[in-house]
């Protein structure tokens, strides 16, 4: 699942607070709907999850768009562009919520998904 939030949203037992207008998180939950681990992308300025697809042997692709700068995990993504400049972030997880790879796409050129 995946989703934006603004300001603060609780979850379960996590509570998140954005860094800026809208951040964005992204979670596996289990069969009773519990969150088995909770991701949040950040940043200065909007962020979003925009799609979520699911590979053969469960991991997770994520699609969202970003402004500013995205922290994610310990991984951090700078849009050269201006504010008003969207760039796109890929990321792959596996299964039990570690990153395998994360991905910029666009340089400041005003990509949206």
């Amino acid at each position: 699942m995946g989703a934006e939030y603004s300001d603060s949203a609780i979850l379960d037992n996590y509570t998140l607070y954005s860094d800026g207008n809208d951040d964005a998180f992204f979670c596996k939950l289990n069969l009773n709907g519990n969150i088995q681990w909770l991701k949040t992308a950040h940043g200065n300025g909007s962020d979003w999850c925009n799609n979520i697809n699911y590979f053969s042997n469960g991991d997770l692709i994520i699609v969202g768009e970003f402004r500013y700068n995205l922290q994610i995990d310990t991984i951090e993504l700078v849009n050269p562009g201006t504010e008003y400049m969207r760039n796109i972030f890929l990321i792959r997880v596996d299964t039990a919520g570690n990153f395998l790879w994360i991905k910029q796409l666009g340089m400041g050129g005003g990509q949206e998904f």
